[in-house]
Formats: structure tokens, sequence, C-alpha cells
């Protein structure tokens, strides 16, 4: 009877233990791009949309764009801090001197477009604005499989020796 009581209490804790590996995943929430424009001087800066669903390539799945609308001052250029492909309009080295341009985001992007009132000469600032760190992942949740296969060996040991000490 004892040595049932011990086989049993060994495959129980072999179950309870493997039972985190046959979990199905957990969801994982839609991840979107967030896109954002700025206007530095007499101006407007518009982007649409302002969010972007990720795709499963880590692309986004819609054109962004970017339009930079002259409100008393002269356009200057466009400056992005961010990941993306051009999809039209001319971007070199994250700069742009259209005032429409669209983009394919890798990443969440900020535009800032620069202006300068009608009589004053252009020049360009010191430093841009940061983009804020929106970063939100969750950690990595469940068991390591390496771990699992050690407690079940442990499992199984300690009812081996459980097992010899109550027949010895």
């Amino acid at each position: 009877m004892k040595k049932v009581i011990s086989f049993m209490l060994a495959v129980m804790m072999v179950f309870a233990l493997t039972v985190s590996v046959t979990a199905l995943s957990s969801p994982q929430p839609e991840k979107y791009y967030k896109m954002s424009a700025e206007a530095v001087g007499p101006g407007k800066a518009d982007v649409t949309p302002v969010k972007v669903l990720v795709g499963p390539d880590g692309v986004g799945t819609e054109d962004v764009t970017f339009t930079a609308t002259e409100d008393g001052g002269e356009f200057i250029r466009w400056e992005f801090q961010c990941e993306y492909d051009v999809v039209s309009g001319t971007v070199q080295n994250d700069v742009s001197y259209d005032k429409v341009v669209v983009l394919r985001p890798k990443s969440d992007i900020h535009g800032i477009a620069y202006f300068k009132a009608k009589d004053e000469p252009s020049e360009k600032p010191t430093e841009a604005p940061k983009k804020p760190d929106d970063g939100k992942t969750s950690p990595k949740t469940g068991y390591p499989l390496l771990f699992v296969f050690g407690a079940m060996g442990l499992a199984l040991v300690a009812g081996i020796a459980v097992t010899k000490k109550m027949k010895g």
C-alpha cells in the first residue's frame, strides 16, 4: 500500500510540474506604432494616421502621410526620428525638404516640421526635441523547458528514494 501511495505521489508531482509546459501561450495584444508631428515656427504639421497596426514582419500595415502647412511662415524641412521605408517624397539622413512625405513605419515615428518667418534667415536649431520612450513590453511568461525537466527529474529521484526507504 505504501508503494502505491508513494508511486501515486511521484506521478502527481510529475503531472503538476508538466502542466505549465502543456498550457497554451498567452494571447499577445495587437501592437501599434504611434505617429506624431510637431511644428517649430509659424506653420502646422499633421500626420495621418496617428497609429498604425504592426504587421507580423515588424513593418506597419499602412502608409503614414506627414504634411507641412505654411501658416504665416515658410517651410524649411522635415526631420524624422524613427525607422521607416520611404513611399513617396525624398528623405536623406532623416531629413526631407518636401512638404508632403509618405512613409511606411518600422517603429514609432516622430516628425518635426521646421518653419521660418517670411522675413527671417533660415537657420538650423541646435537640438531637436526628444521622442519619449513609450515602450510597453510584457515580460516573458512560463517556465523554461530545462527547468521543468530538471524539476521532473528531482521529483522522480525523490519518489525512488521514498520507495527504497520504505522497502528497506
